[in-house]
This record gives C-alpha cells, structure tokens and sequence, in this order.
C-alpha cells in the first residue's frame, strides 16, 4: 500500500510537471510568434516610410504583404484624411504570424531644418583674426551676463577655417575639407575641431518667398520715425543721428543702410522678418535692434554684403549664404550668422543667441517617425 502511495503521488508530481512544460512552451510560443509579428508590423511601417519618401502622395498602403512567414497590411493616414494633420502622417501596420498579431501606429513628419544651431556658418571662408572671439547666451533664460557660456558657439564652414591673432571660438571649429581649420599664433578653439563633414546646403530660400514678401510688405506703413524709404527701389536709409521703429510684420527690401550714429529699433514685442535683395550696411556707431533679442528680428537676404563698421551693434538672425560679412573694429554682433564669406578682424565678438536653435526653416527632405505605440 505504501508503495502504491508513493507511485501514485510521483505520478501526480510527473503529470503537474509535464502539463507546466506544455503551458511553458505553449508561453514561449505565443512571446516568440508574438515578437515576429510586431517585428514584421515594424517591417510595413518602415517600407511605408521609403515609399512615401520616394512619393509624397503615395497613400494606398499594402494590404496582406507576404513576409518570412507572415504577412502585413499597412494603413496610410493624412491631410487628405484628416484636414488638421498638415504635413503628418499617420501609419497604422498590421503584423500576423501563425495565429499572433501585433498592431503599430506610426506618427511621421518632414525633418525641419534649424538654420541658426549655430553662431556663424560660411559657405566658402571664415576668417577670424586679431583678438576676435565667440561666445553664447540664452535669451531665452535671462540676460547675455546671466547665460554667459563660452563652449556653445559653433563656427563652421563648408571650406577653410582660419584663426589667427588670439582669435578664439567659444565653441566648436567645423569645417567640411580635411585639414580645413587652421589655428595660428595663440589662437584657441574651446571646443573640439572637426574636419572632414558633410557639408550643409546653404540654399534653402526658395525665390517665391522672396515674390511673396514683396507683395505682403509693409515697408510703407509699418516704418515710423525718420528714414528715407524709396517705394520704387525698395531701399531704406537711416541717415546719420537719424532713428526709426519697425512694426511688426513683413518687410521688402533692397538696401537697407544705417549711417553713422543711425538706429533701427522694434517696437516693443515686434516680431519682424526682412527679406532683401542687396547689401545691408551700418556705418561707425550705428545700431539694429539693439534694444531687443535676435528671435525677434529675423533677416532673410540674396544680397552680396552686410558690413558692420566701427563700434557698431547689430541684433539679430541673419541668413544670407551669397554674401560677404565684415564685421570690424570693437563691434558687437548678438545673434546667429549664416554667409558666403565670413571675415571677423581687431576685437569684435559675435555673441551666438542659442533661443535661436529653436527656429525652424525649410526641411531637409526626409521624413523622420516622430512618435509611435502599439495598438
């Protein structure tokens, strides 16, 4: 009896421990079937990501796409859907292997390009020498003084890179030839040096924007103090000890030029946007925006110059990559740059505004996931 008792509960024992392996498995089948199908869903909402890349109207989606040993369907979501997702896409993939399903959706938008993420950028040569310096600050978190960082101002150049004179970046040194930075006589880099990258596309301003601001400029109204603005020529001139305020609003213009001791302001909370086809000059002790942050007054320009004189101030994002930009002798430049040439010469600084990553113009033409869950 004893030894049919034992057997008995050893029989017991066996078969609990064979139905829990069974469970085990059944477990380990369902998780493993469970991965493959969301692995093969990721799979739908990548090949939607290339397809729509390559075709930004495609919106027909794939039904039952064989995969492996499984298959997906992919829904397609947008504008044309839903009004309110703009440039959003929405992807919602279905995965199936066996008997298990997983369920993806997929948030995708156009990558926006951030034209000032950094304090100067030349399209051909930078130069700075004689005591000229970078640095960065936030306007957005307090004043220059209270936000004072010296290794946040970027200065890079899709060619040669040259520092010289106790010249020194409070930041980075990029340039996009191997070999492209040169440091000379006790010049100092902060940060790294970098050579070698890929260089950026500079032409990004599309010419129908500049027909666009023409036709919406308020140069006519939106100008008050005294200034010299030809409707013809699209020109302003600020003469000397002269002073005006700008509105906000969009502005057209050719030439815009401060003499000596002339000031352009805002009005305050003006956000202001130029555009302009010529040179911006400001002579000795002039001054643009100094009163103001560089988010506010943003500078779109296809024009060949912007020259900044002796003890001048100028405040402000400035995006001209055909132009050349002079700044010289003990002048102060609060912003970010964007040039054909950049030549910084005897005790200038340009202090880089980082508020200004924040500022999103054109896209890079690729679509990126921005956000994603499982249904």
């Amino acid at each position: 009896m004893i030894t049919l008792a034992i057997m008995a509960m050893l029989t017991v024992i066996a078969v609990m421990a064979l139905n829990r392996s069974t469970t085990d498995v059944d477990l380990s089948y369902n998780q493993l079937h469970g991965d493959q199908a969301f692995y093969t869903a990721e799979a739908g909402i990548e090949r939607a990501l290339f397809v729509r890349q390559e075709d930004r109207s495609w919106d027909s989606g794939f039904v039952d796409e064989p995969l492996g040993r499984g298959f997906y369907s992919v829904k397609v979501i947008d504008s044309l859907t839903i009004p309110a997702l703009f440039d959003t896409v929405i992807f919602r993939a279905r995965g199936v292997i066996d008997q298990s399903e997983a369920n993806i959706e997929a948030w995708v938008v156009p990558e926006k390009l951030h034209p000032f993420e950094w304090a100067m950028f030349g399209d051909t040569i930078v130069t700075m020498s004689n005591s000229s310096c970078t640095d960065s600050y936030n306007s957005d978190s307090g004043s220059y003084g209270s936000t004072l960082d010296h290794e946040l101002a970027t200065v890079g150049s899709n060619d040669s890179l040259l520092l010289d004179h106790i010249a020194s970046v409070g930041g980075d040194a990029i340039s996009a030839i191997e070999g492209g930075v040169v440091i000379d006589n006790q010049a100092l880099v902060q940060g790294d040096t970098i050579t070698g990258v890929e260089p950026r596309e500079t032409d990004i301003i599309d010419v129908w924007e500049y027909t666009w601001a023409e036709e919406n400029s308020i140069a006519e109204t939106g100008i008050s103090g005294n200034y010299d603005y030809d409707p013809t020529d699209f020109s302003l001139t600020v003469g000397a000890l002269e002073s005006a305020v700008l509105s906000s609003g969009v502005y057209y213009f050719s030439d815009i030029t401060l003499e000596q001791n002339g000031s352009i302001e805002l009005a305050p909370g003006a956000e202001v946007i130029i555009y302009m086809t010529g040179d911006l000059t400001l002579r000795n002790f002039s001054a643009f925006n100094s009163l103001g942050d560089p988010p506010q007054l943003l500078i779109y320009s296809s024009g060949s110059l912007l020259s900044l004189g002796n003890s001048t101030e100028l405040t402000a994002a400035f995006y001209g990559p055909d132009a050349e930009f002079i700044l010289d002798n003990y002048t102060d430049f609060f912003g970010s740059v964007v040039a054909g040439t950049i030549d910084f010469r005897n005790n200038v600084c340009f202090h880089y505004d980082r508020a200004l990553t924040q500022i999103e113009k054109g896209e890079t033409g690729k679509l990126i996931v921005v956000a994603w869950r499982e249904l």
